[in-house]
């Protein structure tokens, strides 16, 4: 919900100051997202900024919003920062808990032990299991946002933002925290939560970062949801004093509504439902600075030079593909051909047993009784589904004429008993993957595209935005890529053969044996979102001296630090070129030293599933 509801009417605001403010938007994709952040932050580490280069120009990020996996990278790093250590710290934790399987085998261990639970507020569950895996040393280590909001060391950043979706409006729910101290007064407009859900007061600084992960990433079909307040609680935040805080707005007088509103549960699941790219928190950030910018003279929240959103999600769907008709001949079998069978194969059987009894013969026993058993276990199932189907005195299951009339059930039921195997196959087949489509493409990336318009269509923020995708690079985007902008940077085929590889990987809580040896698919994530943003920051750059008003309206200074920043991106893109690993393999030396075994660019499979030749065929 916009707090001024005259924001896009607002004149854009002139570009005085680049890159001295940076908002970064970290998306959902599991393990996927989080390497891709990563990257990302490592690459704007690398770079060196300000009057004699001691800063890093990831000190001049004031904002991250994430969602999903990208929640991973924000609060981790948010943690470090408020802590003190430096980003190299944060880079190996991050690194070493993703690498492998260690989070899902802690989790799975968790929910199996049951001294885990013995005290504890939460539900046993999947969620649950993780949210406890996360509160301990491969992550979080019983962190609470009191960590980020008074943190022991001021750091660059100013504001975080993990977001969910709540279950009541099915709205974005943004857990959020200041990391510094607000100028002025109280920041009216800053909700943890949203304008019908929110918690208030202090107590939120109680609230587990592991809990707050969970929250943000608990992607349906996957978990279930995690619950306020019960599932965030533990022995010092019991849920009567969360559940005091807890505030919802009521929506209708039903007695549906005011049941749920006395029991104060309320469902929280993955943001990446309502907004994947966590922009929608990030664009309301900023509008919450232009109020104050209008109001207050201050150095600090102003509103952002430069707003990045780092994509691991796509515009790309999976076609929707006709199932093939099995002609088996079981296939060609209905259910009431294949039950007839299967009661003559059973009354057989009793006959069969019967004689093995009446002639002490034990082989004829059996077999009778196997001939018994096995049609009996398909028999009876059906039988019991038929009556939930069709016994009307039943108030409960699966009766169709609680919803068909019953020339309409009659109809169905006698299709689904008369119809072959093969076609009631194709049909649920067909069924369950256009779903999937639906939710995980269509419904997705419709959310993401209004976004996205909401964003990049909106003149208030032009020369402001920059999106960072991780297909930008890859073989698949070459023909968008080329039609966008065809001045820009041409990525060598050792640069598209790692991008292709970190885009076409799933989403994942964990990089498994063949991802690590053969593809490695994290090195690959990491370095792509290391390369893509020095692709895109170049981009940036030129399209800023291209739009002569904003760039002679630039100070020298200003200009000087563009072009400084410009030069070590070129260099940086000149390396990238030869080695997409430069940078991936340098932190690897400096952290691990020797331990540490580099990534060889040609050592990476080339991505079979395009139709982009090899590199030697177009020699």
């Amino acid at each position: 919900m916009p707090i001024n509801k005259d924001l896009y009417k607002q004149k854009p605001a002139i570009l005085t100051t680049p890159f001295e403010n940076i908002a970064l938007a970290f998306s959902g994709g599991g393990f996927r997202a989080a390497s891709f952040s990563l990257g990302v932050i490592a690459y704007l580490n690398n770079i060196k900024t300000g009057k004699d280069a001691s800063k890093r120009l990831l000190e001049n990020v004031t904002y991250i919003s994430s969602s999903s996996g990208g929640t991973f990278t924000n609060a981790l790093y948010a943690l470090h920062k408020a802590k003190g250590k430096n980003f190299n710290s944060c880079y190996k934790l991050l690194f070493e808990a993703m690498d492998g399987e260690h989070i899902l085998s802690a989790a799975l261990d968790n929910i199996n032990r049951s001294a885990v639970w013995k005290n504890s507020f939460k539900t046993r569950n999947i969620i649950n299991a993780f949210s406890i895996t996360y509160d301990g040393p491969l992550l979080f280590n019983k962190a609470t946002l009191k960590d980020l909001s008074q943190p022991e060391c001021k750091s660059h950043l100013e504001e975080v933002c993990f977001n969910s979706t709540e279950f009541f409006s099915g709205l974005p729910y943004k857990q959020q925290t200041k990391m510094q101290n607000w100028p002025g007064e109280k920041d009216e407009y800053f909700k943890f939560g949203n304008h019908i859900v929110q918690i208030e007061g202090d107590i939120t600084d109680r609230l587990k970062l592991a809990d707050l992960l969970a929250a943000s990433s608990c992607f349906p079909g996957g978990y279930e949801p995690i619950v306020l307040p019960n599932d965030f609680c533990y022995d010092s935040l019991t849920p009567q004093m969360l559940g005091a805080q807890l505030k919802i707005e009521p929506q209708k007088n039903s007695k549906k509504e005011v049941a749920f509103l006395k029991a104060g549960r309320l469902g929280l699941m993955d943001g990446g439902i309502t907004d994947n790219q966590g922009l929608e928190s990030l664009m309301e950030a900023d509008e919450r600075r232009r109020q104050l910018s209008s109001e207050l003279a201050t150095n600090s929240f102003r509103p952002f030079d430069l707003i990045m959103v780092n994509d691991v999600g796509s515009f790309y769907m999976s076609p929707y593909s006709v199932p093939e008709m099995k002609d088996k001949p079981i296939a060609l079998l209905s259910v009431d051909r294949i039950c007839l069978l299967l009661t003559v194969i059973l009354l057989a059987g009793i006959v069969v047993f019967a004689l093995g009894l009446q002639h002490a013969n034990a082989w004829l026993a059996v077999a009778g009784g196997l001939a018994i058993v096995f049609p009996a276990l398909i028999l009876f199932p059906v039988y019991k589904l038929h009556r939930h189907l069709t016994d009307k005195k039943r108030k409960h299951g699966l009766n169709l004429e609680q919803t068909f009339s019953e020339t309409i059930a009659k109809k169905l039921i006698k299709f689904m008993r008369n119809t072959p195997m093969g076609i009631l196959q194709q049909v649920n087949k067909s069924r369950l993957s256009s779903i999937m489509i639906l939710t995980n493409d269509v419904f997705m990336k419709r959310i993401r595209q209004m976004l996205y318009q909401s964003f990049y269509a909106n003149p208030i923020w032009d020369n402001r935005r920059k999106g960072n995708h991780i297909y930008d690079l890859s073989f698949s985007n070459n023909i968008n890529r080329e039609n966008r902008n065809a001045d820009a940077p041409i990525p060598s085929q050792p640069v598209q053969i790692v991008a292709e590889t970190a885009c076409c990987m799933g989403t994942t809580l964990w990089f498994d044996v063949q991802s690590r040896t053969e593809t490695h698919s994290m090195a690959c994530i990491i370095a792509t979102g290391a390369f893509t943003t020095c692709y895109n920051l170049i981009d940036y750059i030129a399209a800023l001296k291209q739009a002569a008003d904003v760039w002679e309206g630039f100070s020298q200074e200003s200009k000087e630090l563009v072009n400084n920043i410009d030069r070590q991106l070129q260099q940086d893109w000149a390396k990238f070129q030869t080695d997409p690993f430069f940078l991936f393999n340098n932190m690897g030396n400096e952290i691990w030293g020797n331990v540490f075994t580099p990534i060889d660019h040609t050592t990476i499979p080339f991505p079979e599933y395009t139709n982009y030749p090899k590199y030697e065929e177009t020699k």
